[in-house]
């Protein structure tokens, strides 16, 4: 894929991810209650393993975010901190603004998951980059 369609995707990825974030509490909760017949687990379950479903969405979320700016931008700026540092300032912002939305609220485990989910999105990119690059050598 061309780094210009990651730069598309990652693009996507942040809309979306803000989009999400900053919807009215209710919102979700309609949201949440329409899809749930199609979850794999208990409707009544807040929670995957161990991780409740609103820390895993937060960070599904940043980690795709962090997976497509990293394949997008990885080779023009050679170092994979600073689109880390950029995401975390993105999950503090969305956490700050989250205070001001209805129904929702800032919280340090949200902004915890946003980080552990960049993170992860972001190491999964720079490994494939680092195949890419060896199989073209």
């Amino acid at each position: 894929m061309k780094t210009s369609h990651y730069r598309l995707l990652a693009t996507f990825s942040l809309s979306l991810t803000l989009l999400i974030l900053l919807m009215p509490g209710s919102l979700v909760e309609y949201i949440m209650v329409k899809i749930s017949p199609w979850w794999p687990w208990q409707s009544s379950d807040q929670s995957i393993g161990i991780l409740p479903i609103d820390k895993f969405v937060h960070a599904i979320l940043l980690g795709l975010c962090g997976f497509f700016l990293t394949l997008g931008w990885l080779n023009q700026i050679r170092h994979w901190l600073p689109l880390f540092l950029l995401l975390i300032a993105y999950a503090g912002v969305t956490e700050i603004l989250q205070y001001f939305i209805p129904g929702r609220g800032a919280s340090l485990a949200d902004f915890l998951a946003d980080g552990i989910g960049a993170a992860i999105g972001i190491s999964l990119a720079v490994v494939l980059q680092k195949k890419r690059n060896q199989q073209s050598d």
